[in-house]
């Protein structure tokens, strides 16, 4: 009995509890009208607003029985995938420290380990806001792109290009084509991106529940929405993008006149226009900049340790 009441849809309880809660309310009301207006006696009524009563406890008591299996459920994918992405970080972390160590560190040894278990930490991100928004989530690492051997661009230079660095193991391999193509894809051609480095409405994350009525809207005033990927909406209709990034008055090693140090960017995105809702803005963008703080630890160790191995090869060059 417990495990069919649960599988009830949400919609349908809340459509019942609706329907017997107004027919519960108004019983009463018709009752005393025909009995003022009239001189048949309502008991019909009253019978059928006692049992309106008593379905509408009922269906309070699985309703409420029914949200807490789903918060129990919510709070185990939750502390279990915070668990994992903590775990794995942590890991990740000194398991290349060791085998710089014993100097078993190479260039293609070192983009696997990260690329895989970052998609692996994707993936438990994306178990976190399926578990909230009850839709398919998709997520990404694009890295600023640059030659080890060359002097870094300010973030704000046109010439700044991002490459896919790794995503999460749910999403469509298709997506990858225009990396398999060659086509660059440079931070001044895409609107996301732009908007956050510019900070342009005040925020330093990009959110559009509706990409569709954003592009729309941008239309309408002039403008348009940039991607690079133009046929992105084939993918995802909603997308959060927040940097990876720390200030740079926090690293002891470098001077620089601007107020961070971006490495890149944690893309979040749905083929849902009702995955990211506006009133779990705040909720959501908590959460995902909470990874990409995370995420910049590991691939500051990993541009670190990049750069490391690229001196080695030309002091023996």
């Amino acid at each position: 009995m417990k495990k069919p009441l649960n599988d009830i849809p949400t919609e349908v309880v809340n459509l019942i509890s609706v329907v017997s809660g107004i027919v519960t309310i108004i019983s009463p009301i018709v009752s005393i009208i025909i009995t003022i207006k009239t001189d048949i006696k309502p008991n019909v009524f009253w019978v059928f607003s006692t049992a309106s009563l008593i379905l509408f406890c009922i269906i309070l008591f699985f309703r409420m029985k029914k949200y807490r299996t789903l918060s129990k459920e919510r709070l185990e994918v939750v502390s279990e995938n915070i668990h994992k992405s903590m775990h794995n970080s942590r890991d990740i972390f000194f398991d290349i420290m060791h085998s710089h160590k014993l100097k078993h560190l190479n260039e293609e040894m070192l983009n696997y380990t990260y690329k895989t278990k970052l998609s692996t930490i994707l993936d438990h991100l994306c178990n976190i806001l399926a578990s909230y928004t009850k839709r398919k989530v998709c997520a990404c690492i694009k890295i600023v792109y640059c030659k080890n051997t060359e002097e870094e661009k300010k973030i704000t230079d046109d010439a700044v290009e991002l490459v896919t660095f790794c995503r999460s193991n749910n999403s469509d391999t298709e997506r990858d084509n225009y990396e398999r193509q060659k086509k660059r894809i440079f931070l001044k051609d895409n609107t996301d991106f732009k908007e956050i480095i510019s900070g342009e409405f005040g925020k330093d994350y990009f959110y559009q529940p509706n990409l569709i009525e954003y592009e729309e809207k941008r239309k309408k005033d002039g403008s348009c929405y940039e991607n690079t990927n133009k046929t992105w909406s084939k993918y995802y209709k909603s997308t959060i993008v927040v940097p990876i990034r720390i200030e740079f008055k926090r690293l002891y090693h470098t001077k620089n006149e601007e107020p961070y140090d971006i490495i890149g960017f944690l893309c979040v995105d749905s083929e849902y226009t009702d995955a990211f809702t506006e009133k779990q803005e705040k909720y959501n963008v908590d959460i995902i900049k909470a990874y990409a703080d995370t995420i910049y630890v590991l691939l500051s160790q990993y541009r670190h340790y990049l750069r490391k191995i690229y001196q080695g090869e030309n002091a023996k060059n």
